[in-house]
């Protein structure tokens, strides 16, 4: 095989990857018999057209494999070789789709990004003020999901993570390849919840690790050009979310104890992240002092903290709602909660003052760690990931449908706007309520239950951490004033983040509209100006079904341009606006092929970024990873790093505004696309898409997550068809 791989169809010619493994001899002579085997049988359609050259290549293959065990086995190392192959392949794809992978290049390109940041265009020294006001805001957040594409075993996503950032020897490489053919490629036996929830964890860790490095640019440029003041710099830039445990819609298996345990996990996972810088600095400073007692009463805090919590932990994971044993416990559970409240860390602000202390009182040469740390603890707080979570609008509906005598979908238009005032009313006139874990375990409506265990949340572990509460399949209004009313009740209107999905057809062609409805009534509207921010998810795995995910780029993207008239025409011009997109790796969720820095130009927009940047709104770009495909970005250290640069280069590299025929055409791309969305509909609706579908999925696929293949249904008197694909 040569040792650069053939150019890519999509791309031109791809970057190379060294491959010094070589295939048995015998598997790579069958190969060369097979494939002239199949050129002379394929001649065989130009005088028999119903001839099948595939099959007849197939039952000369099953004729080999019939003469013996040896045949058997060259035809297992052929499957090897061509496994082998296709890895190296798909190793040099994502080489070209991360762009440059070499940590020192990516440093020094972090470095000057950031010094463009702190000059303007004539290439002068901007105030500090200024850029503070610039690097202290977040400007796109990573967050790591758990859909069903967890196509390869962990070790073998290492494997090829390893390969695509490789310059190594090639005796290193040899080894490499030996062991990915001496693997089955397939998906971990055991893929649960719990598995995918330990995948996610260590793309984060990598993740955090590279975050890490772009703090530590910032602290080279803001040593360099702002020397007297730089430790008042705290950048932010970027964050992390999950929402890995915390997705519950279209899914009856996760509990709220299930969710809360990971929740903690996070959390004690942070803390441990901690320690080790705690560990570090210590380590550094030596001897003794103020800064090593304050660096030691943190530790002490963070140990606490974990040793409160891990105790905790599994009372949560051992969930037994039918066992009076387990209620006891977790009583018990409750009292040691809310015992240590007083003592544990349970707000980000708490820790922050101590290493403000410390960094006040430390010499430069440990001062860089602390404030490295402190900007890690400025945006992410006590968890590793922030939380996402998400259930879907029906839930909602349910669980106000009785309040309110609610016998009529919410957007039936003879009902719409007496059950909006309906709602509004109860939103004026609601009296928060206290929650225990006893009145959590108690309660049946999911969407109640979800509610008191953010609050829990909230209450328990980090209260200065604020929660998105996604909210699938929002088709009206209503569904979000639902959402504010219960978010009242139980007292976290201030701390959490109502976030609509607009991906199902309705959803995606009333989006401005829904939040139009919703921003006119005063208590909606106070209450996206108390949280300084409108946050809303657009996605495509849903549109897909319906109108496919090529014409719901363009929906999405008139959404995205109408926001700003938007905020505009509700007074609410000073709020930032948090795009939550989430586009991903898989082809079902409208990936993009060619690279990375074209994925975030594909749903974050030059066009969308001007109108918002003329309107003087801040965009917070947010975009999903999704499963095990989106945690192969980060499953190595230089990957990551990768990931994270072609973020800040999206984010501040000099675009130009060139005209695009996308925009200046818009009669013939709405013909265009419409044309697209009739042919999409044509194929979803023939029944035969629907057999193959299934046929495809249950005979040649391995089951990649612990997602049902069927969704739960939390519907009330809705036919729901589970043979359509939709």
């Amino acid at each position: 095989m040569d040792d650069a791989l053939a150019p890519d169809e999509r791309e031109g010619t791809v970057s190379p990857v060294l491959n010094p493994w070589q295939p048995p001899r015998q598997a790579a002579e069958l190969e060369a018999a097979l494939r002239d085997r199949l050129e002379k049988l394929r001649d065989l359609t130009d005088h028999d057209l119903l001839a099948n050259p595939i099959l007849l290549l197939s039952l000369s293959c099953l004729g080999r494999i019939r003469e013996g065990p040896g045949q058997f086995k060259l035809f297992e190392e052929l499957i090897q070789t061509l496994t082998v192959e296709a890895f190296v392949e798909r190793a040099a794809r994502l080489r070209q789709y991360w762009g440059e992978t070499d940590a020192a290049a990516n440093r020094r390109r972090l470095r000057e990004l950031i010094r463009g940041l702190a000059h303007d265009s004539d290439g002068q020294l901007r105030s500090i003020e200024t850029f503070r006001e610039r690097v202290e805001k977040i400007h796109y957040g990573f967050v790591i999901t758990a859909h069903p594409t967890f196509s390869l075993a962990n070790a073998l996503q290492q494997d090829l993570a390893q390969l695509a950032t490789s310059d190594g020897t090639t005796s290193d490489l040899q080894a490499l390849l030996e062991h990915v053919a001496s693997l089955p490629h397939r998906p971990e036996q055991k893929l649960d919840l719990e598995e995918e929830h330990r995948q996610s964890l260590a793309a984060i860790d990598r993740l955090l690790g590279a975050v890490t490095e772009l703090h530590g640019a910032v602290l080279e440029v803001a040593r360099e050009l702002y020397s007297d003041d730089w430790r008042s710099i705290c950048p932010a830039l970027v964050s992390i979310a999950t929402w890995v445990g915390y997705d519950t819609d279209g899914r009856s298996d996760i509990t709220w104890a299930k969710t809360f345990a990971m929740r903690i996990r996070v959390q004690v996972f942070q803390a441990q992240r901690y320690r080790r810088m705690i560990q570090r600095m210590r380590d550094k400073l030596g001897g003794d002092g103020p800064v090593l007692a304050l660096l030691e009463l943190i530790d002490a805090r963070l140990a606490l903290m974990m040793q409160t919590l891990e105790g905790q932990v599994r009372v949560f994971e051992n969930h037994r709602s039918d066992s009076a044993e387990w209620l006891e416990t977790l009583a018990e559970a409750s009292k040691a909660l809310v015992a240590g409240q007083g003592t544990r860390l349970a707000a980000k602000k708490e820790l922050r003052g101590l290493i403000d202390r410390a960094l006040a009182a430390a010499d430069d040469d440990i001062a860089g760690d602390l404030w490295v740390m402190r900007s890690e603890i400025a945006v992410q707080g006590l968890i590793a990931a922030r939380t996402h979570v998400r259930i879907n609008a029906t839930q909602l509906h349910n669980a106000i449908r009785k309040v309110i005598a609610m016998d009529r979908p919410p957007e039936d238009p003879t009902f719409r706007i007496t059950y909006r005032d309906a709602i509004s009313d109860l939103i004026d006139k609601v009296e928060p309520v206290s929650v225990n874990f006893g009145v959590l375990e108690r309660e049946r409506a999911t969407a109640r239950r979800v509610f008191m265990t953010m609050a829990q949340m909230l209450k328990f572990l980090d209260g200065d951490e604020p929660i998105r509460f996604l909210i699938a399949e929002t088709e009206s209004a209503f569904t979000l004033l639902t959402a504010l009313y219960f978010a009242k009740l139980f007292g976290i209107e201030r701390q959490i983040d109502i976030s609509p999905l607009f991906e199902t057809r309705p959803a995606l062609e009333t989006g401005l509209a829904i939040l139009d409805d919703a921003l006119a009534v005063p208590a909606y509207r106070d209450y996206v100006l108390n949280r300084g921010r409108l946050c809303i998810q657009t996605g495509y795995s849903d549109a897909g079904r319906y109108m496919g995910q090529v014409a719901a780029c363009v929906i999405i993207e008139r959404i995205r341009l109408g926001l700003a008239a938007l905020l505009r025409k509700h007074d609410l011009d000073g709020v930032d606006l948090l795009i939550f997109d989430t586009h991903g790796e898989s082809i079902g969720r409208g990936a993009h092929p060619g690279s990375l820095t074209d994925r975030l130009a594909y749903y974050d927009t030059i066009e969308s970024r001007r109108v918002f940047r003329k309107a003087g709104i801040h965009l917070i770009e947010e975009s999903s990873y999704q499963g095990g495909d989106g945690y192969l970005h980060f499953c190595a250290a230089n990957s990551s790093l990768a990931v994270v640069t072609r973020v800040i280069e999206h984010l501040f590299e000099e675009q130009a505004d060139d005209d695009d025929p996308f925009y200046e055409q818009a009669g013939y791309v709405s013909e265009f696309f419409a044309a697209v969305e009739q042919f999409n509909k044509r194929i979803i609706d023939d029944p035969c898409y629907a057999v193959f579908l299934g046929a495809f999925g249950a005979n040649f696929l391995y089951a990649t997550g612990s997602r049902s293949l069927k969704r739960q249904f939390d519907l009330t008197g809705v036919h729901v068809d589970l043979e359509h694909p939709s």
